[in-house]
């Protein structure tokens, strides 16, 4: 966890280049456009709406979707509320992997001591 929200925030660094702790259109264009470890991140977090902010004719909408106040930006508490519901979302993935793989065991016993 700590680790991912550690990468989260190194992300928002690279993303906001002009350090004004805010995303603009243009430094996520840029970021998501050229950046090999942002573009990385984005593709793997989980968040739907940071995803689409790869795709350029879904930006304005994920953009909307994540700008809670209106601004047209992006700052830092609307960048961890998104980064918030990916971790809960790929936990929420682990555990139904761990699930399944525990059912998976279980039958496996069963089927072993018959």
């Amino acid at each position: 966890i700590a680790e991912f929200m550690a990468a989260a925030r190194e992300v928002f660094r690279l993303i906001d280049v002009d350090g004004s702790n805010s995303l603009a259109t243009q430094e996520l264009v840029d970021a998501t456009t050229e950046n090999k470890e942002v573009i990385r991140f984005m593709v793997n977090c989980g968040n739907k709406f940071l995803q689409d902010l790869l795709v350029p004719r879904r930006l304005r909408a994920a953009l909307q979707e994540i700008d809670a106040d209106g601004s047209g930006e992006i700052d830092k508490p609307e960048w961890e509320i998104a980064i918030q519901a990916a971790l809960e979302k790929k936990l929420a993935e682990l555990e139904a992997e761990r699930e399944a793989q525990r059912e998976a065991d279980r039958l496996a016993d069963e089927a072993f001591t018959k």
